[in-house]
């Protein structure tokens, strides 16, 4: 393991954001958020994280991207993945130099988060027989099942997760990964500006 560094993704509902969120340790449903977010990242291999070791099988550099929820209206899965994938896009992490055998910041110095692809989730919610893109609140509350699916930049799925009571017909997940790819390909464009901001 010393020879990548650590990429971690949380998740966190404010008691603003909904009437229904209480204080206290995250639910299911939040440990599912942050999850779902982090696996989009992670299986896309968006962070080469090869390229975030101090010194082999010594030291790394972690990177977090923590999202906390201040306002809910439906679909968090593709609103926190997005909020993340922009975040890493234009961060930077300090430079680190392995100095008489301990990291030592350089100072003044630094590097962009090293990015090899562009992830995009795209959430769909099964109402009946009709499937929505990006349900509101009140979709979600009235949705039979949904399904997440991310997609790199070459418009590989990489991650998918299911959530919901019901489920979907071999035909319905082939139409959900086409419209992944299709919107996933649109919304990476403009998170592709977030990029140029961060350098």
């Amino acid at each position: 393991m010393g020879d990548k560094g650590i990429f971690i993704c949380t998740a966190e509902l404010l008691p603003l954001s909904h009437p229904t969120v209480e204080t206290g340790p995250p639910g299911p449903d939040v440990i599912e958020l942050a999850r779902v977010v982090d696996r989009g990242i992670r299986e896309s291999h968006m962070i080469d994280v090869s390229q975030l070791v101090i010194e082999k099988n010594k030291s790394v550099v972690g990177v977090f991207a923590d999202n906390v929820v201040v306002d809910y209206d439906g679909n968090l899965f593709d609103a926190c993945s997005y909020a993340a994938t922009a975040a890493l896009l234009s961060s930077k992490t300090p430079k680190w130099n392995w100095v008489d055998d301990a990291p030592t910041l350089a100072e003044d110095e630094e590097t962009p988060v090293p990015i090899a692809t562009i992830p995009v989730s795209v959430t769909m919610g099964k109402i009946g027989n009709h499937i929505v893109v990006d349900p509101n609140g009140d979709e979600w509350a009235s949705m039979d099942s949904r399904i997440t699916i991310t997609s790199d930049s070459d418009g590989n799925i990489c991650a998918l997760q299911k959530g919901g009571s019901d489920g979907f017909s071999q035909d319905e997940i082939n139409q959900c990964g086409e419209i992944s790819i299709r919107v996933g390909a649109k919304i990476r464009e403009k998170l592709k500006q977030a990029q140029t901001v961060g350098q």
